[in-house]
């Protein structure tokens, strides 16, 4: 999967779906602070937030943001 941030083309280990679904259940993976959950870009070291949602009746995990570093 690639840095969900507009300057960054940093590569992340997880393969997403054209449906924009992380494969597997990648939020056990996550880092989390604040309540956020996240997979941190090791190019830009910003925040690739993640959340579970219900699809087709399964649980799933998708990229839904990004977040600048600190």
């Amino acid at each position: 999967m690639r840095c969900k941030s507009e300057s960054c083309d940093g590569l992340l280990a997880f393969e997403e779906t054209d449906e924009g679904f992380l494969m597997g259940n990648m939020i056990l993976l996550a880092d989390e602070v604040g309540g956020k959950r996240f997979f941190p870009c090791p190019k830009c070291r910003g925040r690739n937030l993640v959340d579970e949602v219900e699809h087709g009746g399964r649980t799933r995990v998708r990229v839904f943001g990004f977040e600048p570093g600190e």
